[in-house]
């Protein structure tokens, strides 16, 4: 009886442990730290990293500070890496985010969708007390519009953690994302990879 017990006992213990186990499972994939693309590449280990910068020209303001551009690109392997890095900066320092030059061309692309269509939602005659409208890149860069009142006013978020910045100039951010691309393929042209 006593060994029939203990089995008993013994069996009760591990089937209470298995929900725990799953739940310590679950919380290690739900708290694994998301990388964006430009954090995967510069953080390879065994690889040799070098880049050169150039800069954007200054065209963008938000509120009185501004939003400044510069393409990176990354020699040193079989394929070059381009990314445009754009540059917040507040009082309390600045923010960055890094758009890897696909998630570019999708932006860009993403932006004139928006600029054609924030007019109709302007004009929307149905009732709504607030309309938003954004694109959001695969490392989580945001760009786009809310309507209140009838007023669109644009933003865009770098980053998850990072609070969201309004664009006063969305036509002046849009040329700087369009002259970013275009300054990466005529370096890809000209490098040819």
């Amino acid at each position: 009886m006593n060994k029939m017990c203990f089995i008993s006992i013994g069996s009760l213990f591990l089937f209470l442990l298995i929900p725990i186990n799953i739940y310590a499972q679950d919380e290690q994939i739900g708290s694994r730290k998301i990388t964006t693309k430009y954090e995967e590449f510069v953080s390879q280990s065994g690889t040799f990293v070098k880049f050169i910068d150039n800069n954007m020209p200054t065209n963008v303001d938000l509120y009185n500070d501004g939003i400044y551009g510069k393409v990176r690109t990354f020699w040193g392997q079989a394929k070059n890496h381009y990314y445009l890095i754009l540059t917040k900066k507040e009082l309390g320092g600045s923010y960055d985010a890094m758009i890897e030059f696909s998630d570019l061309i999708e932006l860009n692309k993403a932006f004139a969708r928006l600029l054609s269509e924030v007019d109709d939602d302007v004009k929307l005659r149905t009732e709504y007390n607030y309309l938003e409208n954004k694109y959001v890149t695969n490392d989580r860069f945001k760009l786009g519009y809310y309507i209140e009142k009838r007023k669109a006013k644009w933003f865009v978020k770098f980053a998850p953690n990072i609070p969201s910045f309004r664009i006063t100039y969305q036509k002046e951010f849009c040329k700087l994302l369009k002259d970013a691309q275009e300054k990466i393929e005529q370096i890809m042209a000209r490098e040819g990879k």
